[in-house]
């Protein structure tokens, strides 16, 4: 912004110093003044649409004590990862986006399946996959990204092809599904659910590094536990702390 402004200040300063500056000086500041007022338009627009998907994700979750706050912890994570990775500033916005609307899909999944204490049936295992392109559908008229909806629904597929709901594998999925399947893998394992208590850090970067080439995209599982060898339990305090107050905000 400095950079930017000082060849204007310059450009000023000479008109001033002409004979007429005085009256084309105000001429040259109403379009910028136009453009500025313009950018503030746009900045609260993009902040109010970004506070209308978290208010939408929270509700969700919100019916789902075990999974209040998921979806923000994704994004803060998956934020992150994409920086370590050296993504763009555009990137990273359209990562954490589809990391806040990763599981909106599981709004068509029955709250009996998703409450459940127990292992789940055959039946209410494939119905349970269905919820990425319950959220692709449910998302199909708004105008993101394509790569924000590819990660949407890609964000269960596996490295090695295992993964659902279209079995792909490899380079055959982009690196924002990969980095959302990290983040959302790493925070599923370190929070509490009914049936079990969330793991140690230790064993949850474990598995993240047991799981790399497998389940993981190596290279976004490497940046993932190169972030935590740097930051760890700093990062999940942080990340758990946001989260937390974003929801007493939203509250």
């Amino acid at each position: 912004s400095m950079l930017a402004c000082a060849p204007i200040g310059i450009f000023m300063g000479v008109l001033m110093m002409s004979g007429s500056g005085v009256y084309l000086a105000p001429l040259f500041l109403m379009p910028l003044l136009l453009a500025r007022y313009s950018f503030k338009l746009y900045l609260n627009s993009k902040r109010n649409y970004y506070v209308m998907i978290r208010t939408l994700t929270a509700a969700i979750e919100a019916k789902y004590q075990y999974t209040e706050g998921h979806s923000r912890r994704v994004e803060l994570y998956a934020g992150k990862i994409a920086a370590q990775l050296k993504f763009s500033a555009e990137q990273i916005d359209q990562v954490r986006m589809a990391a806040m609307l990763h599981d909106i899909g599981k709004i068509g999944v029955g709250d009996m399946i998703l409450t459940k204490t127990g292992a789940l049936t055959q039946e209410e295992f494939v119905k349970i996959r269905e919820h990425p392109v319950i959220g692709l559908h449910i998302l199909r008229e708004v105008n993101f990204p394509s790569e924000v909806k590819e990660a949407i629904l890609h964000h269960h597929e596996r490295y090695d092809g295992k993964g659902y709901p279209d079995g792909t594998k490899g380079d055959e999925v982009s690196m924002f599904a990969y980095v959302l399947g990290v983040a959302d893998a790493f925070d599923a394992m370190t929070s509490d659910r009914p049936y079990r208590a969330g793991m140690p850090l230790e064993q949850a970067l474990e598995e993240i590094r047991k799981g790399s080439g497998k389940q993981f995209h190596p290279t976004v599982a490497q940046a993932f536990l190169d972030l935590m060898a740097r930051e760890g339990e700093a990062v999940m305090n942080s990340v758990r702390q946001d989260a937390q107050k974003e929801l007493v905000a939203l509250e």
